[in-house]
């Protein structure tokens, strides 16, 4: 049984597909972001060209013997009881009622003026401008980007692709032509209810295939992130196409079906594939920086409840923490400490039955869209071999909307988890030893992760909210007639924003996550340089020749050490040595009291500067950003993640490195934020950080990690035959 990992590995390396062929049955989720995202050549097969040719046969040989076929010479929708010969005029008052849609252009407006054009003062004494400043980014805010246009063109030529639709071949190799010659519909953002599939959306896409004067392209170079916008018939002269003339049914054909909600939900489920991978390595890397075990991802646990997401879930982190110095033992005596947390807590203990459930469903999403976009989604359908025209549902995009509201339901659970791991590594009375807010300099004058603390709390609400279902907000239209509408196009624009959302929030507890395991691994650094020295200097004194009177005045110390780590460095060292006094004055005394009193002072003093100037000897060792000594305690995940980021893209984080004057960003991370903001020295912020990782998802530099952390797991630990 093909586990969610599976699934993983074999989606992204089928992004390493050179070309598509489209034949109408094995287009892949892969295909179309490649298509879509990539700028992929595509091509229909020989065998799809003649099969399409078949069925265009049929609906010419049925209009011939006068049979009646709906939307070819009937009316549409709820005004099917119409009929008429001029096949082609109704095709084309398809195009007339259909693009309705609002296409604002790239431009800013002009304030309302007096009719003498002087500037009308408003009442509080204030001049109104000349400008106006728009609410939003017009053109984003109503036109489909180009991945989206393009993910819809490559699942509709597929559909077409079947043969099951009655176009003539020329109406799909349109479709390849626009493709490949990289000219893109402007599509209207709203308007459809995926009811008879994505009417109007697919009617921008026809237009254009015709090069009517109504519709516009994106075309020319890709220059600054922007194109030119033009006129279709200019764009197709430009390329060389000539445009199709559209023939009895072929209208119909081109406009109604799932394609665009299928084809943009396509690149909302990749990004949801990789950031489900991801929330495993992050959670791996969060039960390391917590001191967390692998105890609660041992196969054990999911063979007694075999759960197929959860089995694979476990086997991954667990595969993940292998050779972690930071996890905690199974037999690790302080579990038995009172005082100590027996367990962790369940953002960690419990992740593998928290994300069991949403791959499950991601995976079934995967198995939705896949089909979906190797149908035939319009009405009526061509039954070659029957010689039949049959009218049905196949528009009805209700599968989609289950997979996108299933996807925007996930992103919220992993989302959920993600916030929790990211609260206590931050808080101190849950992080087990780090300082507060994950400050590297003194907490008294540093609180540098409550910001982002807050941050990704707003991230989480807003997946919760984004997490509400569409598809229960059903309205009646068409005249009565679409009484029953998917909106899967609505539910896929809140998915593709819930991604966004998501991303966020994943960069934001990669930051966390690495700031904490470099805290931890200072501490530990800081401990393991100190303990020599403290020892010594205990044994000069301590009436045990042996030296156990020196390792329990140690083991007192470090103790002490973990609880205050709300205080600045040199009343930490001094209150750790404070509460030290009692097992002090009872290991040393040796003489009188007043002697002892003097000894156990002389200790405290050479204690103090022996550890406060270890610990700036040992900080100093990570902020120069060179040696990055935390990778050598970490897992085999969070080390291959850790050293991605640290030498790419964020330092570990200090006060000096955000307030300095002088700081500009590093070479490395010119790079990440892009040469926009690098050319004119931005100089660091936090946020500065988090876009270079957000970006490095967005552009898929960062899942190729995760990837390398999945095969690595699968190395590690294959499958077990039954799960």
């Amino acid at each position: 049984m093909a586990t969610f990992t599976d699934l993983v590995l074999g989606h992204w390396h089928g992004l390493d597909t050179p070309r598509t062929t489209v034949d109408g049955h094995s287009l892949t989720i892969a295909d179309v972001v490649l298509v879509a995202r990539h700028i992929l050549p595509a091509s229909l097969s020989a065998e799809a060209a003649e099969t399409i040719s078949r069925g265009s046969t049929v609906v010419r040989d049925k209009l011939a013997k006068r049979e009646v076929i709906y939307g070819t010479n009937t009316g549409f929708g709820g005004s099917a009881d119409t009929r008429t010969v001029a096949y082609r005029d109704l095709q084309q008052s398809l195009f007339s009622h259909l693009m309705f849609g609002i296409l604002a252009e790239d431009q800013s407006f002009s304030a309302p003026n007096q009719s003498n054009g002087s500037v009308k003062a408003h009442s509080n004494g204030h001049h109104a401008s000349k400008a106006l400043l728009p609410l939003n980014e017009p053109v984003g805010a109503t036109t489909m980007p180009e991945s989206w246009a393009r993910a819809a063109m490559v699942v509709r030529l597929n559909s077409l692709a079947r043969g099951a639709s009655g176009i003539t071949v020329g109406v799909a190799e349109s479709l390849v032509d626009l493709l490949n010659h990289d000219i893109v519909p402007r599509i209207p953002v709203r308007g459809s209810i995926s009811a008879s599939g994505d009417l109007s959306p697919l009617s921008y896409i026809g237009a254009v295939m015709q090069g009517k004067r109504s519709a516009t392209v994106f075309a020319g170079p890709h220059t600054g992130g922007k194109r030119k916008v033009v006129r279709a018939d200019a764009a197709l002269a430009d390329a060389g196409i000539t445009p199709i003339e559209i023939q009895a049914k072929e209208g119909l054909a081109i406009v109604n079906g799932t394609a665009v909600s299928a084809g943009i939900a396509s690149l909302a489920l990749h990004e949801c594939l990789c950031l489900a991978a991801l929330s495993q390595v992050l959670t791996a890397m969060s039960a390391e920086a917590l001191l967390g075990t692998d105890e609660s991802f041992d196969p054990f646990t999911a063979q007694v409840r075999p759960h197929p997401g959860q089995v694979d879930s476990a086997r991954n982190i667990y595969a993940f923490l292998g050779n972690s110095r930071l996890k905690t033992a199974k037999n690790n005596p302080l579990k038995s400490n009172a005082g100590e947390l027996y367990q962790d807590r369940y953002s960690i203990r419990t992740a593998s039955q928290w994300i069991g459930p949403v791959i499950e469903d991601f995976s079934l999403a995967y198995q939705q869209l896949s089909t979906e976009i190797n149908s035939a989604t319009d009405n009526p359908l061509v039954d070659v071999a029957g010689d039949r025209v049959l009218s049905g549902g196949n528009f009805q995009a209700k599968a989609v909307t289950s997979a996108v509201e299933k996807l925007r339901q996930g992103l919220q659970s992993l989302g959920r988890m993600l916030f929790t791991q990211c609260t206590e590594l931050i808080n101190p009375a849950t992080s087990r030893g780090l300082p507060p807010n994950l400050a590297s300099d003194n907490p008294s004058s540093s609180y540098l992760f409550k910001g982002i603390d807050v941050m990704t709390a707003a991230l989480t609400s807003e997946l919760g909210f984004l997490s509400n279902p569409v598809g229960t907000h059903v309205q009646t239209a068409e005249m009565g007639n679409q009484a029953l509408n998917s909106l899967a196009l609505i539910s896929t624009r809140y998915t593709v924003e819930s991604v966004e959302v998501f991303t966020q929030l994943a960069a934001a507890h990669l930051v966390i996550v690495c700031q904490a395991l470099d805290l931890r691994a200072l501490d530990l650094e800081f401990r393991k340089a100190l303990a020599p020295q403290f020892s010594a200097k205990a044994r000069e004194h301590t009436a045990c020749p042996d030296g156990q009177g020196a390792a329990a005045l140690w083991e007192r110390f470090q103790h002490s050490w973990e609880t205050h780590t709300n205080m600045d460095l040199k009343p930490r060292l001094e209150k750790s040595m404070h509460e030290l006094e009692g097992e002090l004055i009872k290991s040393f005394a040796r003489g009188s009291l007043p002697d002892t009193l003097v000894t156990v002072g002389q200790f405290q003093e050479e204690i103090l500067s022996i550890a406060s100037a270890t610990y700036e000897k040992t900080r100093a060792l990570f902020g120069d950003g060179r040696g990055l000594p935390a990778r050598e305690y970490l897992g085999v995940a969070a080390q291959k993640m850790y050293l991605f980021v640290r030498e790419s893209l964020c330092p570990f984080i200090g006060e000096e490195l955000l307030r300095g004057v002088d700081n500009v960003p590093e070479s490395g991370l010119h790079e990440a934020i892009g040469e926009r903001d690098a050319h004119v020295g931005v100089a660091p912020s936090l946020g500065t950080y988090l876009t270079a990782v957000h970006e490095a998802i967005r552009s898929g530099r960062l899942y190729r990690v995760v990837i390398e952390c999945l095969e690595d797991a699968r190395i590690k630990s294959p499958p077990t035959v039954g799960y």
